[in-house]
């Protein structure tokens, strides 16, 4: 929603062209600099780690947007798309490599960005427009922060990263959670080939 409907919120706060094109360099130069540290910092906190802090980051951006009422203050929201894409994306072709059978790697890459690239956008902007022109660019970017934190919460008690194993002192509470036996043996820079 935040790829339709930003450049729409923001002409309507007075925004201008350049500040439309300032925002995806932001946006980029963020971005860019992080995918080269989400290996390393996939080792440091895993799937899970990386996916809270894209989810966080991106709960942040929605509800920022709405707060703002002088639009070239989106140049500080905009950092948080790097976050956001760059631990999202890793995390994401990481653990569908990890779970994709043997020989339907690609395959598993497929799925993912069908879904995120056609099937998300389909529901998102079909259901944005009708809340952006029925309810207008508020009602829109808090619903969208609503239901990050929604998946947030339900990623969290699933996943329960944060509890500590037991019996095993050497344990992670990255090995606790259903996800990590998918990660056992696999090195995150083989997880993206």
């Amino acid at each position: 929603i935040v790829g339709t409907f930003l450049f729409l919120h923001l002409k309507a706060l007075g925004g201008t062209s350049l500040l439309m094109g300032l925002s995806v360099t932001f946006t980029v130069l963020c971005e860019i600099p992080l995918f080269f540290f989400t290996g390393a910092l996939m080792k440091r906190i895993g799937v899970s780690g990386l996916l809270t802090l894209a989810m966080t980051a991106y709960f942040t951006r929605l509800v920022g947007y709405t707060l703002i009422s002088n639009p070239w203050l989106v140049l500080f929201l905009e950092p948080c798309h790097g976050i956001t894409y760059a631990c999202l994306w890793t995390a994401g072709v990481s653990h569908m490599a990890a779970i994709a059978p043997a020989g339907l790697e690609t395959t598993a890459q497929g799925i993912l960005n069908s879904i995120c690239w056609g099937l998300g956008p389909i529901i998102g902007n079909s259901v944005g427009g009708y809340i952006f022109e029925h309810y207008g660019a508020v009602a829109l970017f808090r619903g969208g922060a609503g239901i990050v934190f929604t998946v947030f919460v339900v990623f969290m008690a699933s996943e329960r990263p944060w509890r500590q194993p037991t019996g095993h002192t050497e344990d992670t509470a990255e090995d606790t959670a259903p996800m990590a036996h998918v990660y056992d043996a696999q090195d995150p820079g083989e997880a993206s080939g």
